[in-house]
């Protein structure tokens, strides 16, 4: 089966999780405290779901009303078949796993401890694991990639290696669903694709519906099945592309300073820019150069006359950069310099 690989296309399954003109606050009665409303949220078997949107739009909110630890205030919530509300401490346990963002410090507890907590929801009061608890602890610290850590304490483990661990008890309590929120907070940029990678994983290969929120969100919207994307008055659901096409990630993301760039699929920062410059040459250092001197300030190749010209080269796999200010060349091994002749130039101006 590929890395990514689906067992059975979400389309003909039901949802793990649906919401019927769902509304999510805080409060009851005359002190409750609405955030959003009228929430149609379909969660399928086997999709790695992102949760995007700006902070204080709810988020959190959200995902502690899904998992039942938050009282919704209006609408419904159903578990396959089952309203949430039928479903006793035991029973969500048993459907749905939880991944915080909050750090844990946990002295002398090994990867093989905190995973066997996971089986918590299926054994007796004593505690004691069954030969199926200990298949699924030892599955999980496997598909984790965490068999040559399990004996190695939680504390002395790195910041990626312990959310995998946390990933790991979610994973040995054998639920439908996962819900993590903002599990890679705390992680470099390696660590947080590994993390978004085997979550990807493990929703496709093992059929669980995962929802994660995130800021990450250009690792979001590379590896998520689907989005959430949640603004101040909804959330729109679907594919990425889909929601780049239809606008709704350039109208979440457009704010003074930075924007969605909907053609690129990137974000952009919104430079002040007074300056102007022709490029050519090159695709790959054109791109590069373009980059920089927006940065600085320039706007590059727009319908305006300008005397800097600027011709990028490749050279026996090296770049070279040919500056044209009125009549006079000069080349440059770098960006670096280049820019730095710019500067000169605008000075002596």
């Amino acid at each position: 089966m590929g890395y990514y690989s689906k067992k059975v296309p979400s389309l003909v399954m039901k949802p793990s999780i649906n919401t019927t003109s769902l509304t999510i606050g805080y409060g009851r009665g005359k002190t409750q405290k609405e955030i959003l409303s009228n929430l149609e949220l379909n969660l399928y078997p086997g999709e790695l779901t992102a949760l995007i949107g700006a902070n204080g739009t709810g988020k959190s909110t959200l995902l502690k009303t899904l998992s039942g630890n938050l009282h919704k205030l209006a609408g419904s919530i159903v578990f396959g078949d089952r309203p949430i509300e039928s479903f006793s401490k035991l029973e969500l346990a048993q459907y749905r796993s939880i991944v915080t963002t909050e750090r844990h410090e946990i002295d002398h507890l090994t990867v093989l401890d905190l995973v066997s907590m996971g089986r918590h929801p299926y054994t007796s009061w004593m505690g004691k694991l069954s030969e199926i608890d200990l298949d699924a602890v030892e599955r999980s610290i496997r598909v984790t990639g965490l068999t040559q850590l399990q004996d190695k304490e939680i504390s002395k483990l790195s910041d990626g290696e312990r959310q995998k661990a946390f990933v790991a008890r979610a994973l040995a309590q054998s639920t439908k669903v996962i819900i993590l929120d903002e599990p890679t907070a705390f992680l470099d940029l390696p660590n947080k694709i590994q993390l978004m990678s085997l979550l990807k994983k493990i929703a496709n290969e093992e059929g669980k519906s995962i929802l994660v929120s995130t800021h990450d969100l250009d690792i979001a919207l590379s590896l998520a099945d689907k989005l959430w994307l949640m603004g101040r008055t909804g959330i729109r659901p679907g594919v990425t592309e889909d929601l780049i096409l239809q606008g709704a990630m350039q109208s979440i993301f457009n704010e003074k300073n930075f924007y969605f760039d909907g053609s690129s699929g990137k974000f952009s920062f919104a430079f002040e820019k007074s300056r102007y410059a022709n490029v050519a040459g090159e695709e790959t250092a054109k791109f590069w150069l373009s980059r920089a001197l927006e940065r600085k300030g320039y706007y590059v190749n727009v319908d305006v006359q300008s005397k800097i010209h600027i011709e990028c080269k490749k050279e026996s796999d090296r770049y070279k950069w040919v500056l044209n200010i009125g009549g006079v060349d000069g080349q440059h091994d770098t960006i670096q310099s280049l820019l730095s002749a710019l500067d000169s130039k605008e000075l002596k101006n």
